[in-house]
Order: structure tokens, then C-alpha cells, then sequence
């Protein structure tokens, strides 16, 4: 038996981070619903985006495996009655809806909790609920990897930051999201009360960064990124393996 079997989960997201985030779900058996838009989630055709012409989806099926999926109209207000009605029977709503978005549909998370309050909901945005930045669209590019700092410190001094793979910030937020869920529904057990998880790709990021901030924070500095010929300790250094193997390219897959 999977940790999370009985547990049932509605998703309402896209792209990568909250649908992620209940892939992880689903994989430890809970029962997940994917509620897409007629229209799709747009991670369907994140190839066709960049001119590939291609029917298959590689990038969502990686984070939507596992799940059921419905589409409904949240427009209309019949699409929002069929989503009340899975709401009803759920344990855990999981969103990255903008706020402004979440309140235009009475899907914020105070209004939720007053309709079902042994609902856990949960949200994932770029900057959190406050602030100037609430509605503004989160990409793990800008809100993970260059605003806490990381990409900037990740090259010396002078250099470009190197190039940043897909989804890592969208996922590492993810797995903050499915904590926060786990100690939510930990706590129901004992209370008998849903919660609210708010977690954004900023935050994630920022603790992500933590030595250095600690650094900056204690010293007034961080510590300069050197160049690995310049690295004070071997213990943080990159080397070439025993057998000279070539760095990974896009022709090696097999290793």
C-alpha cells in the first residue's frame, strides 16, 4: 500500500510547478484530478512552442503521469459546479494560479476553506500572496534563478550565468509545495482542520541560496565564485573522471 492511497487530489494548474507537485502525489497513491481548460494545459505543446511538429508531449506527460483529467469551462457556471463538486470530495485542492485569477474564480484560499474546512489547499506563485509582485507571472527563470541570486553567482565575476535547464526551480518548489501538504494533512488528522500551503518559487529560491545569504547577512559579503583552477577547497571543485570520459552532450544519453 502507497503512503497517500484514499487521499484524494484536485489540481487545477499548468505548466510545470503545481502539476509537479501532485505528479508526486499521485506517484505515493493518492487519487489526483487534473481540471484543464478546453483550450489545455499549454505544457501540451511546449514542442510545437519551439517549432517542433510533433503530436507527443514528453515534457507533460513527465509531470502529469499518474492522474485523471477533466476539462472544464471555470467560466461558466457550470464548469465552476462540477469543480465545487470534486472540491467537495476532496482532501487537497493544489493551484498555481495567480491570486487575482484564484479570487475572480471564488477560489482563493479563505473562501475555499470557508466552503470545505477539512480542505488542504495549496498554492504555488511566483511571489507569494503579498506584496506588488502577488499577480505577477512566475517563471522559474526569473523568480527562482535570478531573483534570490543564484544565477548571478554561479559564474565568476564578469562572466554570464550559464545556461539554466527547464522546470529545476519549478520543481524544487514543487517538492517544498508537496511538504507543506504532507504536514498539512498530518495536522487534520490531529485537528480535524484542512490549511492553507503557500509557497512561491521566490521563497524557494531564496532558501535555496541560503549559504550565501547566511554569508552576506553575518559578513556584510558572500564568498566570490572562483574559477575551478582557483577553488580553495577540493572538496568543491569539479574533476574529469579516471576513465577521461568526455562531458555529457546532446549525442550521449546512456550514461
Amino acid at each position: 500500500m502507497r503512503p497517500l492511497e484514499g487521499i484524494s487530489v484536485v489540481e487545477l494548474g499548468m505548466w510545470v510547478a503545481a502539476p509537479a507537485a501532485a505528479t508526486m502525489l499521485a506517484d505515493w497513491g493518492a487519487d489526483v484530478v487534473k481540471v484543464e481548460a478546453p483550450t489545455g494545459d499549454p505544457n501540451r505543446y511546449t514542442l510545437k512552442h519551439v517549432g517542433q511538429d510533433i503530436d507527443s508531449a514528453p515534457p507533460f506527460e513527465t509531470d502529469n503521469r499518474g492522474k485523471r483529467g477533466i476539462v472544464l469551462d471555470l467560466r461558466s457556471p457550470d464548469g465552476k459546479d462540477v469543480l465545487e463538486r470534486l472540491l467537495e470530495r476532496a482532501d487537497v485542492f493544489v493551484t498555481n494560479l495567480r491570486p487575482g485569477a484564484l479570487e475572480r474564480l471564488g477560489l482563493d484560499p479563505d473562501e475555499l476553506r470557508e466552503r470545505h474546512p477539512r480542505l488542504v489547499v495549496g498554492t504555488l506563485t511566483g511571489y507569494g500572496w503579498t506584496g506588488a509582485e502577488r499577480d505577477r507571472a512566475g517563471y522559474d527563470v526569473s523568480a527562482f534563478w535570478a531573483r534570490p541570486g543564484i544565477a548571478g553567482m554561479l559564474n565568476p565575476a564578469g562572466e554570464p550565468p550559464p545556461g539554466i535547464r527547464p522546470g529545476l526551480g519549478d520543481r524544487t518548489a514543487a517538492a517544498n509545495l508537496v511538504a507543506g501538504v504532507l504536514a498539512a494533512l498530518l495536522r487534520r488528522e490531529r485537528t480535524g482542520e484542512g490549511g492553507v500551503v503557500d509557497v512561491s518559487l521566490l521563497r524557494s529560491g531564496t532558501y535555496a541560496n541560503g549559504n550565501d545569504l547566511a554569508l552576506q547577512n553575518f559578513f556584510g559579503k558572500r564568498g566570490r565564485t572562483r574559477h575551478r583552477t582557483e577553488h580553495e577547497s577540493p572538496l568543491y571543485n569539479c574533476y574529469r573522471a579516471a576513465d577521461d570520459s568526455p562531458p555529457l552532450d546532446e549525442t550521449q544519453t546512456d550514461h
